[in-house]
């Protein structure tokens, strides 16, 4: 009976029981593990409540057998993959604990009348403690000629990489869900020229000027001028040192064809109405990123939970400007101009990293 949980495949035999003048499974053959993609094996742990089954021989290398050295099943295991599998810390680190290898008495009384059972859990060290996110588990019973020592340690060194295939492909498969040891994200603003000559990014040294309403003017709107502009993201996640680390590039940006300006009402006032249009985007970008400072981002949501973040942060700051129209009368009243000035400087002051 097998029970499978992710469907990871392997065989894993051993036996204390065999012929008692050889009680060891003797590995001589060196292993031909595959590198994996993105964890290594950082510790194997033995938290079997039966021990009983932990004796292992070990050639590393052709003609260096350790003939008089006896190894439990846990040094046996860190033995083969830290020669076979080098840690990369720029990876997930993997623990795997043994939690049952054992030959138990079949309570039936057919044949076979011993079964092997095997159960292995996976693990990453998360918040502190280790993280259990797939097992497996494996019974089978054990016939007579199974349990020779030639036979278990054939079937083990066959199966051994296995285990790190299997392993393998259940994390790249299920890896945009993998619980790594957490999750960094740094936010930045994009500040340089862009590739686009249609697009500007904001730049507290450089303020817009008519030059830049590229766009052809609505003569159906009562508006003076309109400028295009907002706040976007893009993010990039890899991992480091067993963390999902995700950079998060904020831009600001002015969209030269979107933005217009009727030539007859192209004044030094009206000009300042729309530099700060394209000042609140700026602040609603710095409280984008602030929010991304102080919120808890989860491995496998990360992405729509910036999004909800984005989405919250452009609603309030769309709010902010219909404010802002409303009460300057779209830069007609001079005085409340002036206090919006003042209050959102002041605002993109407080909110700077």
């Amino acid at each position: 009976m097998r029970l499978f949980f992710f469907g990871l495949i392997i065989l894993f035999p051993f036996c204390s029981v065999c012929q008692k003048n050889d009680p060891f499974i003797v590995l001589d053959t060196p292993m031909n593990f595959i590198k994996p993609d993105k964890f290594y094996i950082s510790e194997v742990v033995d938290s079997r409540m039966d021990k009983s089954l932990n004796n292992l021989r070990v050639t590393i290398k052709a003609n260096q057998k350790n003939d008089n050295d006896s190894l439990s099943l846990r040094k046996t295991l860190l033995l083969l993959f830290n020669n076979y599998l080098p840690k990369d810390t720029a990876l997930v680190p993997v623990i795997i604990d043994i939690k049952d290898f054992s030959i138990v008495p079949r309570v039936n009384t057919g044949f076979p009348k011993d079964e092997l059972k095997i159960e292995l859990r996976y693990q990453v060290f998360l918040d502190g403690k280790n993280a259990e996110f797939a097992s497996y588990s494996y019974n089978q019973g054990l016939y007579k000629y199974m349990k020779t020592t030639r036979y278990l340690s054939k079937l083990l060194q066959d199966e051994l990489p296995d285990i790190v295939k299997e392993l393998n492909r259940f994390i790249n498969n299920s890896f945009g869900s993998f619980p790594y040891k957490g999750m960094k994200v740094h936010t930045s603003f994009t500040k340089d020229i862009s590739t686009s000559p249609d697009t500007l990014f904001y730049n507290t040294n450089a303020r817009l000027s008519w030059n830049n309403f590229k766009g052809k003017p609505d003569s159906a709107s009562e508006a003076s001028a309109t400028t295009g502009s907002g706040f976007t993201c893009v993010t990039n996640a890899e991992i480091k040192n067993g963390y999902m680390d995700v950079s998060v590039i904020i831009k600001c940006f002015f969209l030269t064809q979107s933005s217009w300006v009727k030539p007859e009402q192209a004044s030094e006032n009206v000009l300042e109405h729309e530099r700060l249009h394209f000042d609140i985007n700026y602040l609603g970008a710095l409280r984008f990123a602030d929010s991304i400072s102080k919120a808890h981002f989860t491995v496998g949501g990360w992405q729509s939970e910036l999004e909800n973040l984005n989405e919250i942060k452009f609603r309030e700051t769309s709010i902010l400007q219909a404010a802002y129209d409303h009460e300057s009368s779209y830069g007609r009243r001079g005085r409340m101009q002036l206090v919006w000035q003042k209050k959102i400087q002041a605002l993109i002051k407080e909110n700077l990293p």
